[in-house]
């Protein structure tokens, strides 16, 4: 036994057997099919509390919109008897603290905080050991009264026992934090590592301004609703340091999480705003300041951002972030509740240089380091199933079934649905002149919800068990704790609502599954002015797991949670090893073969000092280069949605930098060569050494009409030097004829420019192979789309080379759909290449090659049975058989879509104004109001609108819009479509070849988190083995929908049989962030990846030879 633990394992010792046989009568007492969750009464309790707010003339919604953002739960042993008791505050009521008596029985001592009323309207809470003298202190946030002397915050300093009970007196002005900002929550931490903890304040305030509409950002530190950070003197005194410290981005913040992101030992803070405002990630600079960073971190944010919480969610080490946003789950009250989303977001997110933000939860997965830098995260929620939990304050992340794993509890709801379209548009008309606050008030929808409980099941995924674990209960909650109410060794659940009483949830676990629901608690110990150990880190080592905690209390929203660190265990019944990092970093505690279902104490005045050696270095693949090619991709927005077609579900403009490589000095080096875009010339980089210098050669670069969507270098003629085929793509050339397709053939120093024999057609790919086998190039080039056709193609061709001559056959002309990527590869061994087509909304497709006569659609069940948004396709024999097996590039499965065979997503070229264009009107399958799957318009109703009159006729309200399916809205028998095409399938794949039999298998989930869009095949780690690098991103689609930005770029090792080992940036050092549109490899003495990144220019990494 460790000796470090042996005094405190023997004390623990003598009252195991206790506490097993308490389990075992208390597991008796309830029987096994009692439900994971159990609500316990008031009249066992004896917590009487309810959060009422009722309107009033003078007070009520119309005026006061945060008027139901309720209150929080507190947790924290106030009495010092070991029991962990429980704070409610009230908006329009007085709080409540109440002591725990032991078996979910309380006392209510509120008198005991002599002088607290209800004459403020009290928001957050949180627990600490402000004064350090052994006894934990109140802290209460005060918000919503125009009287700053009602919106002084409250510090109730604990004057220990009194008649059996904690004292305490309200002493925030003698300590300087009587902060009168209209707060809604605040933390304690130690953010400059002094030993003691300061104060971050989070305010909120609805200023004159309407807090949607766009405006510069103040900055400066000068704004009303600007958070504030208190320093603690260390003399029982605070002193605002603010702006000195870097707090000066305003914001409207619910939610503040902090912990150690980027693992330099000091703790940074993230701060979920509503509204306009883009949440902030403060990164603390180690010397008293911090740096908003959140651009560099975060693709996007919720764009309403409530309650967070910041916790390892998947056992890896790092700490990921989620917030909650206000997206319901069920369809109908989507299109109640969402009018669609204007371009005109993005377009003003530029101009305000704000970070782009969308409705609806997000899962900010952390994606570890390359060396100490931390990289940035990914946004996962959809993938993970929790993006949608309606209006949502409280997200917490812990173990509330003892596996071993986080899983998320989520408390959501309002009374009053100000977001109902329906209740906006009346109000618009009416409110003011034709009607009074009361009779706006009784037309507001009243939606009444349940909590959410998901159980974390692995690889990012979520499974919703709010029924079955019996929290199926609707509320308007706001505030929630985890906490160990009655020590057993699992978690309770404490909710604070309006207008009903307090949620106290017991949790069975122990007693349903006391053999598979081990535990281990851990009550740290500090020293000097940090008692709690506030900032400290724990990691735990159990059965071959690996689970990591950091112990910050202030968490999901206006809540604090237990000071013990819970962690399950599952089936383990020993711990291999703890290790505690306490706050300042230099001290470590190492516990080793720690029995489980305990409670164990460590102190860190037993602490050893931290072996500082310095982390193994990891021997990355890859490593950036800098100073190889400079080049910024320019390319100017053009919106393809203003152009007839404003449902289309994305761009097709957005291609940028389209590069190809290939020796256009003949010295013997590959060059590079960029294609134009919109404004942008075509480049052609001359490699020189290490380095690629620009260059302008005649006929060839300059200034094009449209944009270059492919390019391919090659010798056409055979005499000896390169050519250089181009064709004409993107969406931003006015009529479709523009879209002209060319061959720049060398002569002498420049090349001569000759139009390809080829109709006019926004092209996609050029794929070059000697198709006929007659010893020259010939060439297919893919259609991408119609313009203002979407979703149809043209047709695409392969031209014949005859000496020198490209030439158009007609039967080497396909109507194929729309092209995003082909591939020659004889997938069948019969000596001849064929041509693999990766389309959108189709089937991948085989055309054969006829012995260079023709080529032959081959009809394949297998191919045929799955549809998907397929944007690339790669080839390799990546299970060593001797043939070429294939990567399809799909969606993946980050999206808001339900799809499969049974609920496919379609498609519908319909002409609904007999106007003769197209209205591409895409539909998915959602549960109707009964939970029956039907299909719907993916569009909003304001979306739809903008599209075609037909549907302002067809629906006068969003109401009735909400509940009409496909089939009622689109007749078939008045309303055909020209045709129809479907999606059953998001999920990248890979295709197992075995002589021509193509085996379906999905990539790993952490490739799925994405588009693949981009793929490149070699053997990166040099084991004779193809890989494949797999990149993408997306953020072409409409506002709705958002940016689809997860990834980061993947290496799929190949094993040699039909797997792959998946290496992340943090194990190859390869990140590739943004839409990647272009990857080049050249390959020499030393190696240079090059990839294209859309609107930010070139990434060049250089390979490390293994």
């Amino acid at each position: 036994m460790n000796t470090l633990l042996s005094p405190i394992l023997n004390i623990s010792a003598r009252f195991l057997s206790v506490f097993l046989l308490l389990t075992i009568f208390s597991s008796c007492s309830r029987d096994k099919s009692t439900t994971r969750f159990e609500l316990v009464g008031s009249e066992t309790t004896g917590i009487q509390f309810n959060n009422v707010v009722l309107e009033q003339d003078s007070f009520n919604i119309m005026h006061y919109e945060y008027m139901y953002n309720g209150g929080g739960v507190g947790v924290g042993d106030l009495d010092n008897d070991g029991r962990p008791d429980l704070i409610f505050t009230g908006n329009k009521v007085l709080s409540k603290i109440y002591l725990n008596q032991g078996d979910f029985t309380f006392t209510d001592i509120t008198s005991g905080f002599e002088g607290l009323t209800n004459s403020q309207w009290l928001s957050g809470v949180c627990i600490a050991d402000v004064n350090a003298d052994g006894w934990n202190d109140v802290y209460f946030t005060s918000t919503m009264s125009e009287d700053s002397s009602m919106r002084k915050n409250q510090l109730w300093i604990n004057q220990g026992l009194k008649e059996g009970q904690p004292w305490f007196r309200e002493m925030a002005d003698e300590y300087g934090i009587a902060d009168t900002g209209y707060s809604m929550h605040a933390a304690f931490f130690d953010y400059d590592l002094d030993g003691d903890l300061d104060l971050y304040v989070l305010n909120n305030v609805i200023n004159r301004e309407i807090p949607t509409n766009y405006r510069l950002k103040i900055t400066n530190g000068s704004a009303v609703n600007n958070d504030h950070l208190y320093q603690n003197l260390g003399n029982g005194k605070f002193k605002n340091v603010t702006v000195e410290a870097g707090i000066v981005f305003e914001g409207y913040g619910l939610g503040i999480a902090i912990g150690d992101l980027n693992k330099d030992g000091y703790p940074d803070v993230y701060i979920s705003n509503d509204y306009i405002a883009n949440d902030l990630l403060y990164i603390n600079q180690r010397n008293g300041t911090f740096l908003n960073q959140s651009k560099d971190y975060f693709s996007y944010h919720s764009r309403f951002s409530m309650g967070n919480d910041m916790a390892d969610m998947n056992n890896d080490g790092n700490l990921d972030i989620i917030t909650m946003d206000m997206m319901p789950e069920q369809y109908f009250r989507k299109k109640q509740t969402i009018n669609g989303n204007s371009y005109f977001v993005y377009i003003n997110n530029e101009k305000y240089n704000y970070e782009p933000q969308f409705v609806r939860n997000m899962l900010q997965v952390n994606n570890g380091f390359l060396d100490t830098t931390l990289l940035p995260f990914s946004e996962v929620a959809q993938m993970a199933g929790i993006y949608q939990t309606e209006w949502s304050w409280s997200p917490l992340f812990a173990d509330f079934d003892n596996d071993g794993d986080k899983d998320l509890f989520i408390t959501n709801g309002f009374p009053k649905d100000l977001t109902d379209k329906d209740f906006t548009n009346y109000k618009a008309q009416v409110y003011g002149s034709l009607a009074d606050d009361a009779h706006m008030i009784s037309r507001i929808p009243i939606v009444k919800v349940p909590n959410y409980a998901y159980e974390n099941v692995g690889e990012l995924n979520f499974v919703n068990q709010t029924q079955n674990w019996g929290m199926n209960i609707p509320s308007f909650s706001n505030g929630a704790s985890f906490v160990d109410l009655d020590q057993d060794g699992d978690l309770d659940y404490v909710v604070n609502n309006i207008n009903d009483p307090a949620f106290v949830y017991r949790n069975n676990t122990i007693e349903k599954m006391n053999d598979e629901s081990n535990f281990i608690r851990i009550d740290l110990k500090g020293n000097s002015s940090n008692l709690a150990a506030v900032g400290s880190k724990v990691e735990l080592w159990s059965n071959g797991t690996y689970q990591y905690a950091e112990k910050f209390l202030s968490r999901g929203y206006i809540s604090s949670v237990d000071p013990i660190l819970h962690f399950g265990l599952g089936k383990s019944t020993m711990v291999d090893s703890i290790k505690v990092t306490w706050p300042s970093g230099k001290m470590t505690t190492v516990a080793r073969n720690v029995k489980a279902n305990q409670l164990i104490k460590l102190n860190e005045g037993e602490a050893v000092p931290r072996n500082n050696l310095s982390p193994k270095k990891e021997n990355y693949l890859f490593s950036r280069a800098s100073g190889i090619v400079d080049f910024n991709d320019s390319e100017k927005d053009y919106i393809d949605f203003f152009q007839g077609q404003s449902i289309m579900p994305h761009k097709f403009s957005q291609i940028s930098p389209r590069m190809a490589k290939g020796d256009l000095t003949n010295d013997g080096l590959e060059d590079l060569l960029i294609g134009a875009a919109n404004e942008q010339p075509t480049t052609l980089f001359i490699r020189q050494g290490r380095r690629f210098v620009p260059s302008k050669v005649e006929g060839l670069t300059g200034a094009k009409t449209g944009q270059e969507s492919d390019l391919a270098i090659l010798d056409i003629d055979k005499d000896g030097d390169n050519d250089v085929l181009a064709v004409s793509g993107g969406y931003t050339l006015e009529n479709e004829d523009e879209y002209q397709h060319f061959l720049y053939r060398r002569e002498g120093s420049g090349f001569a420019k000759e139009a390809l024999p080829l109709p006019p057609f926004p092209a996609s790919v050029i794929r070059v192979l000697d198709f006929d086998h007659d010893g020259d190039s010939d060439v297919f080039i893919g259609c991408r789309v119609q313009k203002r056709g979407f979703p149809l193609a043209l047709r695409s061709y392969i031209l014949i080379n005859e000496e020198g001559k490209l030439k158009m056959d007609d039967k080497l002309s396909f109507d194929i759909g729309m092209v995003t990527d082909a591939q020659w590869s004889d997938y069948d061994g019969d000596g001849w290449e064929d041509l693999l087509i990766a389309r959108e909304w189709n089937s991948l497709l085989i055309l054969k090659n006829e012995k260079g006569e023709n080529l032959k659609v081959i009809t394949d069940s297998k191919m045929e049975s799955k549809h998907g948004l397929w944007s690339s396709i790669a080839v390799g024999d990546f299970d060593h058989d001797g043939d070429d097996d294939y990567i399809a590039g799909n969606l993946g499965l980050n999206n808001r879509f339900t799809i499969s065979d049974e609920y496919p997503m379609r498609v519908y070229s319909i002409d609904l104004d007999k106007n003769g264009f197209i209205d591409p009107v895409s539909t998915a399958y959602w549960k109707d109001e009964k939970g029956v799957m039907m299909e719907y318009p993916i569009n909003y109703l304001d979306e739809l609108a903008s599209q075609s009159p037909f549907f302002r006729k067809a629906f006068t309200s969003y109401t009735k819009f909400s509940y009409a399916t496909a089939k009622e809205i689109f007749n078939p028998d008045t309303i055909a479509a020209k045709r129809t095409y479907y999606v059953n399938t998001t999920s990248s794949f890979v295709l197992w070849n075995d002589k021509g039999n193509l085996t379906w298998q999905e990539l790993p989930r952490t490739a799925q988190v994405a588009p693949i869009r981009k793929m490149l095949v070699d053997d990166f780690n040099g084991d004779q083995i193809e890989d494949v690098l797999v990149a993408g991103n997306d953020h072409t689609y409409d506002v709705s929908t958002g940016y689809y930005d997860a990834s980061k770029g993947l290496i799929l090792l190949g094993t040699g049989s039909q797997s792959f080992n998946v290496m992340p940036p943090s194990k190859s050092g390869l990140l590739l962030n943004g839409q990647v549109e272009s990857l080049i490899y050249f390959k020499g003495d030393t190696s240079y990846l090059v990839s294209g990144i859309n609107r930010r220019g070139l990434s060049v990494f250089r390979h490390t030879e293994k």
